[in-house]
């Protein structure tokens, strides 16, 4: 299957977006692709900046074999399918400003927080293996878009 690898041009110690445009259709990491509205000519990249003005993106003509890019649409539907079960955490509520931190106004906020981080604790460990089945799929994708003929 031939497709365009397209690499985001990072600042020294930042890991660089990794993703390919194949039909119409974007794979890998989505950073780019979905704050740009999934542009729908390849060329579009040849002139876009990434995270600065002065950094470009990589375009290059690779070809996949049928068996690694069916597991490349494989790990991004279970990306997709795992980011769509994932419980988002509540807004952050900011602190009011007390000047005696003792009443019945401040013990309401701490009951509140308290209640609230339990809530958070609770959202994160339901997150947890959702969140590394996310990660674990990345990191794979990551590794078959990078290994390229």
């Amino acid at each position: 299957m031939k497709a365009t690898l397209i690499i985001s041009s990072e600042y020294k110690y930042n890991q660089p977006s990794v993703f390919i445009f194949v039909e119409g259709r974007y794979f890998g990491c989505q950073i780019y692709p979905s704050s740009r509205n999934y542009p729908t000519d390849v060329n579009y990249w040849s002139n876009a900046t990434s995270s600065d003005s002065d950094r470009y993106f990589s375009l290059k003509e690779v070809e996949y074999s049928e068996e690694n890019f069916s597991m490349i649409e494989i790990l991004q539907n279970s990306i997709s399918a795992n980011e769509k079960l994932v419980k988002q955490y509540p807004s952050w509520t900011p602190s009011p400003k007390y000047k005696i931190k003792r009443g019945k106004a401040y013990q309401d906020y701490l009951s509140f927080k308290e209640k609230e981080n339990k809530l958070i604790s609770e959202i994160a460990a339901y997150n947890a293996p959702y969140d590394n089945a996310i990660r674990s799929a990345k990191n794979q994708l990551r590794e078959i878009l990078l290994t390229v003929k």
